[in-house]
């Protein structure tokens, strides 16, 4: 179980588990805890979420600080967490691009691929995969 306590300043606790920090790595991941144990139902929409705590924010900045600080409090949360594993890695390699130009009207191939055909339900609304 886990208890947050609010008054007298910021605390929180587990029952079980790696005993958790005082000190939290990002003051927006303890902002965030706090704005969410508050809420009805502890759950708020993001859009909610990032005007309470970054109002003077940009939207594209402020939805970067939201992902920061939730990463950032599931870590002070659940110290016991594995670190994510890095990104992979391209797999783009040199003998799967081309860089050439087709030749006009014809369409751009991959090796061992073939070529892409419009589906015919395909339009300007629908997508699809090939």
């Amino acid at each position: 179980m886990l208890r947050l306590h609010l008054f007298n300043g910021f605390r929180a606790e587990r029952d079980s588990g790696p005993p958790l920090t005082e000190r939290w790595p990002r003051p927006g991941a303890r902002t965030l805890v706090k704005v969410l144990a508050v809420a009805s139902g502890h759950c708020l929409h993001r859009e909610e979420v990032m005007e309470l705590c970054w109002p003077d924010a940009e939207p594209q900045s402020a939805a970067g600080s939201l992902r920061v600080a939730l990463h950032a409090a599931r870590h002070a949360l659940e110290p016991e967490l594995a670190p994510a594993p890095p990104p992979p890695t391209s797999g783009l390699t040199a003998d799967c691009c081309s860089s050439t130009t087709p030749p006009s009207g014809s369409t751009p191939t991959t090796p061992n691929r073939p070529p892409r055909t419009p589906s015919p339900t395909a339009g300007p609304n629908n997508l699809h995969t090939l």
